[in-house]
């Protein structure tokens, strides 16, 4: 791909986030004096219509401070987009082959695995919560996504790309840090407070190999670091904590706008008797479901669907909780209303439940595909099943994390034969590293 006839460019998306912005500089600053050579700050939508051009036209007259930021600081801004359809028949013949949604899931070019990140734009953007495959409107949306996809492969043959910078490790905007992955150009994600370094082998932003910052510590610091986060993650817990929380991806979360571990209002939600009483803790359907990596269904829905069919085989009592957080906060409640009418043998707890009113009764397992449940339940010694073994959790002694769909099933019907780990060590490391 390196060519010495090529213009040397290091290419950073373009960001309206004013804090995200410093970091932003200071990378590209250490990038460019190493290099020796231009940035490029590009608009995040690649520009393949009309629409999409004045959407960009108008972002940037609504933002023009962020804009002037970059530009003083001496970089160029381009709206970057496809100026032929060359790409036509490429497009055509992958688009022929797709029956399934599983089939676009797994979209690969040029050796590069793409369809995580189309099937979770395509969900984000026109805010479904799983594929419908004789929608008459997916191939249009596919193809303008694939056409995407072509550009960055083009616009990489016509630079020597030295450094690419991204917002996201999801949805299309990762589209060139994959290609840049490729050919071992060091890909970045950057912020005011991180910055996430990724090389060739990196699948996501969490995957665990690489968010290892406890390893690197000494045993002194180590032992300051258990104490620490153990002492964090009491306050997290203790219904009458009122000023920090932490969850995974926000550094410090004000208690009322996400306080997962209130004071106890509601009593006796669960059932009492013999049957073991599991809880689905949903996630949000329309948001990144393979933001943490691949795992063991197409999306969220379909996880929660097969469970749903599940409930039908056991003699459990079934719970299931919203997710506390949704970008599409009624929609997401459409889906689970849809899976409470369909499958009766599933109770619905109220929205505003607390675990610390989950855990005031009797909870024998925990499903989760892969959410801070994992390591909030295993801390109380209540078995949790994870959906993956690929995601966060990989590398980490927590709960028990299943490798395929018969492995899955087998856990859920038997949990009460399996081993499951509580080692609180393990879960302040993983709490650490987030």
């Amino acid at each position: 791909i390196l060519n010495k006839q090529k213009k040397n460019i290091i290419i950073s998306e373009l960001t309206y986030v004013k804090p995200s912005i410093i970091g932003i500089l200071y990378l590209l600053k250490c990038l460019q004096l190493k290099n020796k050579c231009k940035v490029i700050v590009y608009y995040p939508n690649i520009i393949t219509n009309k629409y999409r051009f004045l959407r960009a036209i108008l972002g940037s007259i609504l933002n023009f401070k962020s804009l002037l930021i970059f530009l003083v600081s001496g970089h160029k801004i381009k709206f970057l987009g496809p100026k032929n359809n060359k790409f036509s028949s490429k497009i055509n013949s992958i688009l022929d082959k797709i029956k399934t949604k599983e089939q676009i899931l797994n979209i690969e070019i040029n050796g590069i695995h793409f369809g995580d990140l189309i099937y979770d734009n395509y969900l984000r953007k026109n805010s479904k919560y799983t594929i419908n495959i004789n929608d008459k409107n997916l191939k249009k949306f596919l193809r303008t996504y694939l056409e995407i996809i072509y550009f960055w492969f083009e616009f990489f043959e016509n630079y020597n790309v030295k450094a690419v910078n991204v917002s996201h490790a999801a949805y299309l905007y990762a589209v060139p840090m994959r290609i840049a992955q490729k050919y071992d150009i060091p890909g970045y994600i950057s912020a005011i407070n991180f910055y996430e370094y990724f090389d060739s082998k990196r699948k996501s932003l969490f995957t665990s190999k690489y968010r290892d910052h406890f390893s690197t510590l000494t045993a002194p610091e180590k032992d300051k670091v258990i104490s620490f986060t153990k002492n964090i993650l009491e306050k997290k817990f203790h219904p009458d904590e009122e000023k920090v929380l932490y969850e995974q991806g926000n550094k410090f979360v004000n208690s009322f706008k996400l306080n997962t571990f209130g004071k106890i209002k509601y009593k006796n939600q669960l059932k009492s008797d013999e049957k073991p009483n599991v809880i689905i803790f949903s996630h949000c359907f329309f948001d990144a479901p393979h933001n943490e990596g691949i795992h063991l269904f197409a999306d969220y829905f379909e996880w929660v669907e097969y469970l749903g069919k599940l409930s039908n085989e056991t003699d459990y009592n079934w719970y299931l909780k919203k997710h506390p957080h949704s970008v599409e906060k009624q929609l997401n409640s459409d889906v689970i209303n849809y899976f409470i009418k369909k499958y009766p043998k599933i109770n619905l707890l109220p929205t505003d439940t607390n675990n610390n009113e989950i855990l005031s009764n009797k909870v024998d397992l925990i499903l989760t595909v892969g959410g801070s449940v994992g390591y909030e339940y295993s801390y109380y010694g209540i078995p949790v099943i994870m959906a993956g073994d690929k995601m966060s959790y990989e590398n980490y002694d927590i709960g028990y994390q299943a490798k395929n769909l018969e492995e899955y099933n087998y856990s859920i019907k038997n949990f009460s034969k399996l081993r499951f780990s509580y080692n609180k060590e393990e879960i302040y490391k993983y709490y650490y590293n987030l």
